[in-house]
């Protein structure tokens, strides 16, 4: 037994003080914060990496416990978007080339999503789960959740030139 626990200490201890040696990704060596500078093209990838998610969610929804886990979702994503939309008027204008490529990119995604959202109306759920679907997004677009969704999706757009 003693030497089951020496062989144990000799195996974990090594990866323990190399786990406590590592700095977190968000660290520099010298102990702050180190931040790789944000770009339109960062920041749109990341937003439009919200869209898609909030849609696959939405493809998905097919109960009442789908519905809710697709609005708790949603509202965690909320000061994400809000501290995107901080960064974004923090940079400089957008050249005229990078809102072209944006907005490209935009429709490019509002194209998939209307694929989801046909798809989902040629597979519609259960009554039931319609109901509790249509409560869930209820609760997500009316509201404080909703005002505030829409001053990040119109501040998005007017930096970058994307109507809804």
């Amino acid at each position: 037994m003693k030497l089951l626990k020496a062989l144990t200490v000799c195996l974990i201890l090594p990866f323990a003080f190399v786990a406590c040696d590592k700095k977190e990704d968000n660290e520099a060596s010298d102990g702050g914060p180190s931040k790789k500078a944000d770009t339109h093209e960062s920041i749109t990838t990341e937003y439009f990496g919200y869209m898609e998610d909030v849609m696959g969610a939405m493809a998905s929804l097919d109960s009442k416990e789908a519905a809710l886990e697709f609005v708790a979702k949603v509202k965690e994503m909320q000061p994400k978007l809000e501290g995107l939309l901080e960064r974004a008027k923090a940079l400089p204008a957008p050249s005229d080339e990078q809102k072209a490529a944006i907005q490209a990119t935009h429709k490019e995604i509002e194209t998939k999503m209307m694929k989801k959202m046909m798809a989902n109306v040629a597979n519609p759920p259960s009554p039931e789960a319609a109901t509790a679907i249509a409560e869930a997004m209820g609760s997500v677009m009316t509201g404080e959740f909703s005002e505030k969704m829409d001053v990040i999706t119109d501040g998005i757009g007017a930096i970058y030139g994307i109507e809804k």
